[in-house]
């Protein structure tokens, strides 16, 4: 039996400066990227406030627990902010 466990990362932080290119994970970058149609929503949106850092934090700590990243899916419930919807799995 599975047991499954979602959980939530801010994506966008205003406060504080964009991290570098370099430092984001291309491919999970690529697909928020992707998703919003970046002509649609993140030039307008500002996508220089997107952080990516803590969401890979969250997958490598979990994965480590044994935990498999079955979907992770950007949403916007307000203007304010970004929060990406992560749902593990694993084995009980």
């Amino acid at each position: 039996m599975k047991e499954y466990k979602i959980l939530t990362v801010p994506l966008v932080s205003p406060s504080a400066p964009a991290e570098p290119a370099a430092a984001q994970h291309p491919s999970l970058m690529n697909s928020i990227r992707e998703f919003f149609m970046p002509t649609d929503f993140m030039d307008v949106q500002g996508a220089d406030n997107i952080r990516t850092d803590e969401a890979e934090r969250l997958m490598r700590e979990m994965n480590r627990s044994g935990w498999e990243v079955v979907s992770a899916v950007p949403v916007q419930p307000d203007p304010a902010g970004m929060i990406l919807f992560i749902t593990f799995a694993r084995e009980q």
